[in-house]
């Protein structure tokens, strides 16, 4: 599966007017937080209703047993991870189970 990498449309010049054209979440007001926001909003390929996961993944080391935190969404600017939906659908999305042979309708 080929990957595409999502580029700041060039109709919104700052991030309120992103978030307007995009209907995307509204832009933090502290400036120290609008890099993650940004970074956030470009991870979701700009997509105005992205999944949006949380939580944390953690890591075994198969030869001591020790287990650690390897990430989590509590440091992300909107406490989540967001992606967008159809790389979400795409993802969960099974094959349809195949006909076998002297089933009917095939």
């Amino acid at each position: 599966m080929a990957t595409t990498t999502a580029v700041r449309p060039l109709r919104a010049t700052t991030p309120v007017d992103l978030a307007a054209t995009y209907k995307l979440p509204e832009p933090p007001a502290d400036p120290a937080r609008l890099a993650g926001w940004e970074r956030e909003v470009r991870r979701a390929a700009y997509c105005a209703n992205p999944v949006r996961l949380a939580g944390r993944v953690e890591q075994a080391d198969k030869r001591t047993g020790e287990v650690r935190e390897a990430y989590t969404t509590e440091h992300e600017p909107t406490a989540c991870c967001s992606r967008p939906a159809a790389t979400a659908a795409q993802a969960s999305a099974r094959p349809a189970p195949r006909p076998t042979a002297g089933t009917p309708g095939t």
